[in-house]
């Protein structure tokens, strides 16, 4: 069955003779593209061709995502599980046994990340720069990543926790690695941490870290309220009370020129993503980069209601 019979009718000898040298030609570089796209069939194989790899891509169904994983762990890898489906109790054991080996595991369902410039999964193409972020949110670390990007700053590292990351269970483990990896980088002299609705006791928990981290942090947590009296403490700052954020009462400045038309005071159906965008204004014009010049040419929602209205 492996076998391959060419049958070839020519005019002549000579003719016939030079399409088997074409074809004998054609199987010989076929042959040389095979073994330059030479695949290993296991992670150790993997890791034997390529010892200096310090990450392990995971894309496989959730199922076996978790093993998968765990392979890449015990191989001493790091691991970005782009995977979803993954039972609650493996993403817990994984980032337990990560953590107790120094590594870290950016999932499951982590779709971005930028690693020293380089994007893993779904990542913009963004300079380097001195803006290092965390986030358990993969649309908003794009778009804050992409925002700061365009007002001329960049960023050392993207480091994707994973959506659940900061749910009670999970208790922000990977977050909390992260965050100390960015307080030690000596290139990330401001830290963003950006979350989907957190646990209140792992909000609070991630927020007593930052205010150790020796340098600016802004954290935007979407529908959290952080305690009194944790605004602007040392150098932890809260992206909607930074210095320079307008919260306008008849317009709200969005990502894109058009709105929906239900908006209330500053909210708005895209209130996550116009929040995200101040995060980062705020992020470059009161911590980074004091200047808003730049931000002259933003261009407001054209649907306008007063608050008094609303």
């Amino acid at each position: 069955p492996g076998d391959l019979i060419i049958s070839i009718e020519g005019e002549d000898e000579a003719a016939a003779e030079s399409a088997l040298a074409q074809v004998d030609a054609l199987l010989t570089r076929r042959r040389t593209v095979i073994e330059q796209d030479y695949r290993p069939k296991s992670l150790a194989t993997a890791a034997q061709h390529l010892p200096e790899a310090a990450w392990v891509l995971v894309s496989v169904p959730g199922r076996y995502a978790a093993s998968v994983a765990r392979e890449a762990l015990r191989l001493n890898k790091n691991v970005f599980l782009y995977s979803d489906n993954v039972p609650l109790d493996d993403e817990i054991a994984l980032k337990q046994e990560a953590a107790a080996r120094g590594l870290l595991v950016m999932g499951p369902d982590c779709g971005t990340a930028l690693i020293g410039g380089v994007g893993l999964g779904f990542a913009n193409r963004v300079r380097r720069g001195p803006i290092g972020l965390v986030g358990a949110t993969g649309t908003g670390l794009q778009h804050v990543t992409a925002r700061i990007h365009q007002l001329g700053s960049g960023i050392t590292h993207a480091l994707g926790t994973g959506g659940r990351d900061l749910a009670h269970a999970v208790g922000g483990t990977t977050a909390r690695q992260a965050l100390d990896l960015l307080r030690r980088d000596s290139e990330t002299r401001v830290i963003v941490l950006l979350s989907k609705p957190p646990a209140p006791d792992v909000a609070s928990a991630l927020m007593r870290q930052a205010r150790d981290a020796g340098k600016p942090v802004v954290i935007y947590f979407t529908g959290y309220a952080p305690p009194a009296g944790s605004r602007g403490e040392n150098q932890l700052h809260v992206a909607t009370s930074l210095p320079g954020v307008r919260w306008p009462t008849k317009r709200c400045f969005c990502c894109k020129p058009t709105c929906p038309p239900s908006i209330q005071t500053w909210r708005c159906t895209r209130n996550t993503r116009c929040l995200i965008q101040r995060s980062a204004r705020a992020t470059l014009s009161s911590i980074w980069e004091p200047t808003s010049s730049r931000w002259a040419a933003s261009t407001p929602c054209s649907t306008t209601r007063s608050a008094s209205n609303a």
